[in-house]
């Protein structure tokens, strides 16, 4: 229960920092809550002193302290002011940040699955290979939906090239290889657009009821 605590806690405080990145009014609201509960509880006092430096802090360097993978950094996000100082509705809004978060964390783990390269990432979701690169230090906020189902797009597929074969360098092999059912290598038609061709054929081979030795192979 422990680790399930703090596992939700450095989520929460992910988000948030880019939440104060466009809501900075939230770092006054916090001073306040601080201020309240070195009444509560004073004998926290190294805790909230602790808090009111990092409060004064730049953002940047006021992440690097809450976010930590320390004890340090748990026993900060522990005694968390802001946990206190958010409305229904920003809560809201943080935790939304943190699923779009965590689908961005499966996007990046099923790229690198299908060993796809930056530039290839750009072609298949129509984005700038820089905002990529970028989203792995400071995830976005809001995603348009047409964006969302382009990332949903790769993470089908290798979800459903898992399900045929685990092994993550058959996969490479195989979508560099030439393909006889496709007649094409298979990023070559990823990249020319034609993801729902490869989608349909590989859905097509988890669903056939032969046993496992009768299924296409891919290596």
């Amino acid at each position: 229960m422990f680790e399930l605590t703090e596992e939700k806690a450095l989520l929460f405080h992910r988000a948030l920092i880019g939440l104060l990145r466009d809501h900075p009014n939230l770092i006054p609201r916090a001073r306040d809550t601080l201020m309240t509960s070195r009444e509560k509880n004073p004998a926290q006092e190294t805790v909230w002193d602790r808090w009111e430096a990092l409060l004064d802090m730049p953002l940047d360097g006021m992440a690097g302290h809450i976010l930590a993978d320390t004890p340090d950094g748990g026993l900060l996000r522990a005694h968390s002011p802001f946990s206190k100082t958010l409305l229904a509705q920003e809560r809201n809004a943080v935790w939304q940040r943190i699923g779009l978060m965590q689908f961005i964390g499966h996007f990046h783990a099923a790229a690198d699955g299908l060993g796809l390269t930056v530039e290839e990432q750009a072609v298949l979701t129509g984005l700038q290979a820089s905002e990529l690169t970028g989203w792995k230090a400071v995830p976005p906020s809001t995603m348009e939906t047409a964006t969302l189902q382009h990332l949903k797009t790769v993470v089908s597929l290798h979800k459903a090239m898992t399900r045929i074969e685990a092994n993550a360098d058959v996969h490479r092999r195989w979508l560099r290889g030439m393909s006889e059912t496709l007649g094409a290598t298979p990023i070559s038609l990823l990249l020319g657009g034609e993801m729902e061709r490869v989608l349909d054929s590989l859905s097509g081979a988890v669903q056939l009821t032969m046993g496992p030795g009768d299924l296409p192979r891919m290596g």
